[in-house]
């Protein structure tokens, strides 16, 4: 049986040709989202936030989008479906 990877839903988007960017001022992340072929599937305003609260909170929202269809901006406060 597979291991199950940390942050497995990230590494699923991402095995798809999907692309996580964690933006930063100087060494603090400010603004994180994860997209997969021109869809964007989370955005969300990381400051104040670790590294691994960040990858987290993303693989939550990756989850949510993979078995909901549920793409989330919380920076805009937003959240619509694909499907």
């Amino acid at each position: 049986m597979p291991r199950k990877k940390r942050w497995q839903h990230i590494a699923d988007i991402i095995e798809l040709g999907g692309h996580l960017t964690v933006a930063s001022e100087g060494a603090f992340p400010v603004i994180s989202n994860l997209e997969c072929d021109g869809q964007m599937v989370c955005m969300l305003e990381t400051s104040g936030m670790g590294f691994e609260t960040i990858m987290d909170r993303i693989d939550e929202l990756a989850k949510r989008f993979h078995e909901e269809g549920i793409a989330t901006d919380e920076v805009n406060g937003d959240e619509f479906c694909v499907w």
